[in-house]
């Protein structure tokens, strides 16, 4: 069986808190194949991702759409037959086309058994009620349907009892422009992705953000400052402190930041100290935090598969790489801001070594990898990478709130 790549996109609601994931598949790098097809998509191909992978690791118990082929429900007799309990999963069908006597009794069969089913790249046009009834959720192309077709299609969901998800947001603006036209949720690629402002300068909020980062990023930051800058915010040590107690250090209590850097080290409590200041930043979906520990973590563990030097250096990479949409500025304005080395801008602007294996978990993200951005690296490490990853973003997440 061919490697697979698995990834997550979150799905959310117009005040950005979570609904689900939908899971995205490719089988291997982008040079080998296109996303999975008709022909890949079939139940032994989905049987063993999802198994040996584990969707509960990937979506840490929320709700997940997984997209199948007509060629998969054509395999399937009844909800004993899925390789997934039923309560979490919303199993994505693209019926735009007739759906043959085949289908239909499956569905039919599947939702009166409370498998929740959403058509994919649904369109207005030609939809029949008996089809519309079997399910539960539709999904609209924003890139291919025009203002009146979403509308249109947003007042199908209600006469149904539908909900309606928008996909294909790439950016910030669009989500506005969706608002009030009876849509649920909405996803894309828009959350790494800055958000549109017009003031040139930094927000005074975001000031003491910039202030700190760029003290902690100074590459001639000594000991005892780092530990004063820690030490002197209340809020900021004790969630440091916190942090490193939980159970995963798995070492012996750290009552103070100075034993907390003997521990672990400089750029261990740097890299902490960032985590904790990014994900205060207000305004932006807590995916986004995750999704920076995601990308840090794996930088980190593919630094260390392939024995590259300074593996810190490449969780502090893809911890950082989400300021631009953090901040809501260019990459390049923001490390103009900031006082770190020409090692670390050139990585965050995608050149060098650090930078290359940034770009590689950047495809990653969207299942599209080039083989030229992962030498020396199989196809399956880079799926254990991310899932690792995944995991741990969720664990240490977990860890930062003050309230459990």
């Amino acid at each position: 069986m061919a490697d697979i790549f698995l990834a997550r996109q979150p799905i959310f609601d117009f005040e950005y808190k979570l609904h689900g994931y939908e899971l995205l598949f490719r089988d291997g790098f982008t040079e080998q194949a296109e996303y999975l097809n008709e022909e890949i998509a079939t139940s032994q191909v989905m049987l063993s991702s999802l198994i040996d992978m584990g969707i509960e690791k990937l979506t840490a118990g929320n709700d997940c759409y997984i997209n199948i082929s007509n060629n998969y429900i054509d395999d399937i007799d009844d909800v004993v037959d899925l390789p997934f309990g039923s309560s979490s999963i919303t199993l994505e069908i693209d019926i735009n086309n007739e759906l043959s006597d085949r289908h239909h009794e499956v569905l039919t069969r599947l939702s009166s058994e409370g498998v929740k089913l959403a058509i994919d790249h649904f369109r207005p046009e030609n939809q029949q009620a008996s089809v519309l009834q079997l399910f539960d959720i539709i999904k609209c192309d924003t890139q291919t349907l025009t203002p009146e077709q979403l509308k249109q299609a947003s007042q199908l969901a209600e006469k149904f009892s539908c909900k309606m998800i928008a996909i294909n947001i790439e950016n910030y603006q669009q989500i506005s422009e969706l608002q009030g036209i009876g849509i649920d949720y909405f996803q894309g690629f828009f959350l790494s992705k800055p958000g549109i402002k017009t003031q040139k300068s930094v927000p005074t909020v975001l000031l003491p953000v910039i202030k700190t980062l760029s003290r902690i990023l100074d590459p001639e930051l000594e000991l005892p400052e780092l530990e004063e800058l820690i030490s002197s915010d209340v809020s900021l040590s004790y969630r440091v402190l916190r942090l490193i107690n939980s159970a995963r250090y798995n070492i012996d209590e750290i009552d103070s930041i100075s034993r907390a850097i003997v521990y672990l080290g400089r750029e261990a409590i740097k890299n902490l100290t960032i985590i904790i200041i990014l994900t205060g930043v207000d305004d932006k979906p807590t995916e986004l935090s995750k999704l920076a520990l995601i990308r840090a973590k794996m930088c980190e563990i593919l630094a260390i598969k392939i024995e590259l030097e300074d593996s810190s250096s490449y969780f502090s990479v893809g911890l950082l790489s989400v300021l631009d949409a953090m901040l809501d500025r260019p990459m390049e304005q923001v490390l103009n801001e900031l006082n770190v080395n020409d090692e670390l801008k050139q990585a965050l602007l995608k050149q060098g070594l650090i930078g290359k294996t940034l770009q590689c978990v950047l495809q990653y993200e969207n299942c599209s990898v080039s083989k030229e951005n992962a030498e020396n690296i199989e196809s399956s490490e880079l799926a254990d990478s991310y899932l690792d990853a995944v995991a741990w973003a969720e664990e240490t997440y977990a860890g930062l709130s003050l309230e459990s």
